[in-house]
């Protein structure tokens, strides 16, 4: 499905789930029929289109984590990463290649992929083997695995490599940021943009690292990237904000009065996003919310 400024006027809340506290992370999983978040060393699975918790998997020391197949996820405790098969509650496999606690996690299902990264390194994963494939030297780094060939790398909040997958002769580009604090960054879906966002900005770059616009907040949160690569959400207190991800402008807004919206994240293959605070929103386009993007 391709989105458009109207298409965002259609969208309306249509469940909330109950949760005790925020959670600390919120995912799709890769078919877009779960609906995920963590809290307190706890995995709760939602139907995405009924709102049904379908299974509570018990995690302790989970941190980041992303679906790597409908019914797997990779995620991170501490230094190390574990391959997690969710509905029978099977550990998989465990990937150990950190020294210190790893910070961003990202994932490509098509090729098996999964990028890490932490204080010490940075890891490129194939997850049918146990040791990492490729093993970078990146003080203080985060990152992010491209749908293309390429993963970047964010060195000391301002030091920004790209590098083909394909190749061991290093970074092809290399470009400077704004230094900040930066918490993540990611690629949109077709590989033409990332967003690398702090806690009250996001940068929107191109492919090749260069700055295109920012967004910048009072209080913000956790983005994503719609499935066409062409909007950016984002949060700010009781709001979700849309943005054209190549312009920076903004051209809507949802509103959740009295709940803070620490994250949101747009269904892979559904017209619906959830947001998350003490409450786990989802919202879709009523016509839309059983029928797969094309």
């Amino acid at each position: 499905m391709i989105f458009t400024d109207e298409s965002f006027s259609e969208f309306r809340r249509s469940k909330s789930l109950g949760l005790n506290t925020s959670p600390e992370e919120v995912e799709y999983s890769t078919d877009g029929l779960v609906l995920s978040a963590t809290q307190s060393n706890v995995l709760r699975l939602y139907s995405s289109l009924s709102g049904d918790v379908q299974n509570i998997i018990h995690t302790p020391g989970i941190q980041k984590y992303k679906f790597i197949y409908p019914s797997a996820i990779v995620h991170a405790a501490s230094n190390a990463l574990h391959l997690l098969s969710v509905f029978d509650n099977k550990y998989v496999r465990t990937f150990v290649g950190h020294k210190n606690q790893i910070n961003t996690l990202s994932a490509c299902p098509k090729e098996d992929a999964v990028l890490s990264s932490s204080c010490d390194c940075t890891n490129y994963w194939d997850i049918r083997k146990k040791n990492p494939v490729y093993k970078i030297s990146t003080p203080n780094s985060i990152s992010a695995l491209s749908p293309s060939n390429d993963y970047a790398v964010l060195i000391n909040g301002t030091l920004l490599k790209i590098y083909d997958r394909r190749s061991t002769k290093g970074p092809k580009t290399t470009s400077s940021l704004p230094e900040k604090r930066y918490e993540e960054i990611s690629y949109s879906p077709d590989g033409s943009s990332m967003v690398v966002s702090d806690e009250k900005s996001h940068l929107l770059l191109g492919p090749d690292g260069a700055v295109k616009s920012s967004v910048n907040l009072e209080r913000g949160g956790s983005g994503c990237i719609t499935p066409d690569s062409k909007f950016f959400l984002c949060c700010e207190n009781s709001t979700v904000l849309v943005y054209h991800l190549k312009t920076g402008k903004k051209f809507h807004a949802f509103r959740t009065p009295g709940f803070d919206n620490l994250k949101v994240r747009f269904n892979p293959c559904y017209a619906q996003f959830a947001s998350s605070s003490s409450l786990l929103n989802i919202w879709a386009i009523k016509e839309h919310a059983e029928q797969p993007h094309a």
